[in-house]
């Protein structure tokens, strides 16, 4: 874990507790135990093992199970308004395939662990017509579409609710291209941020999709899933054949794990330092 690292969750944890309180004493409490649990853990631990506990202590403290719920159902109805507009966009494109990958990376601008966002229909679509005017800083397309043309088997890891809208869109123009045997949705087992969950992928719709099973990984509280470290989890991706992780807390846990493809928008400086990019940049990278 990076220094920065330290006052963004600190940062996160206020913002969070403020979604579901007004209460200074409360949100005091709740940084203040953040603080200890900070000061009691390894830092060389990965931020992103560290987070699932950060926000167990605002799940207890201020007795909100969900405090995102509103936000995700609102960021889930809202990308849903806005599919068409972006399922044209592909369909229209010459390289469809490319095309809904950057929208996808795009997508991963709905991010309120690493942002403070503003979610209304105009905000997130500026926001992801913006980013489409870019080019992948880091642009391994090439090796996923050859990849993609022997590949009977997909491992799907969501990052956040409203984002998977344009997941979808993804998945849905992979499954033009390629026809796949098995493919497998990896979400939070429980509420974490902003992050998708089963209740997300069924609002979306991404549980018709045909051949899929969903497998959930866990949020920090008690049998929600597989930690994110564990090694079962490294045998998923062990046993894909294409594996795509979105966002950038999968890359910082799976960075140096080979075989993924990793597809995101760099939004802070450790990030954008590891990868040798500008905050703001898209990035497709290909693990070898």
């Amino acid at each position: 874990m990076d220094l920065e690292c330290i006052p963004c969750f600190i940062s996160q944890a206020i913002r969070a507790s403020r979604m579901v309180t007004k209460n200074r004493e409360v949100i005091e409490s709740v940084v203040k135990e953040v603080m200890k649990y900070l000061l009691s853990v390894k830092w060389s631990i990965p931020s992103m093992l560290l987070a699932p506990q950060l926000y167990s202590i605002v799940r207890r403290i201020t007795g909100s199970h969900d405090p995102y719920y509103k936000v995700k159902k609102l960021s889930n109805e809202i990308m849903l308004s806005l599919y068409n507009d972006f399922e044209r966009v592909v369909r229209e494109s010459s390289d469809p395939l490319l095309t809904a990958l950057k929208i996808a990376a795009a997508g991963n601008i709905i991010d309120f662990g690493a942002l403070s966002y503003n979610v209304n229909v105009n905000s997130i679509k500026r926001s992801i017509y913006n980013v489409l005017t870019k080019d992948f800083k880091i642009n391994d397309y090439k090796v996923f579409r050859e990849r993609l043309e022997k590949a009977k088997t997909l491992l799907y890891f969501f990052d956040n609710a409203g984002e998977i809208v344009l997941d979808k869109l993804l998945i849905e123009t992979i499954l033009q291209i390629r026809s796949l045997d098995k493919i497998v949705f990896v979400v939070k087992g429980g509420p974490l941020i902003n992050d998708a969950t089963v209740d997300d992928l069924r609002e979306v719709g991404l549980d018709r999709i045909e051949r899929a099973e969903v497998k959930t990984v866990s949020n920090g509280d008690p049998g929600t899933g597989y930690s994110m470290s564990s090694p079962e989890i490294l045998k998923w991706i062990k046993e894909s054949d294409i594996v795509i992780a979105k966002g950038q807390g999968n890359y910082e846990l799976f960075s140096s794990v080979r075989g993924v493809f990793f597809l995101l928008i760099v939004k802070c400086s450790v990030v954008a330092r590891h990868l040798n990019v500008n905050i703001g940049d898209i990035v497709l990278k290909y693990s070898y």
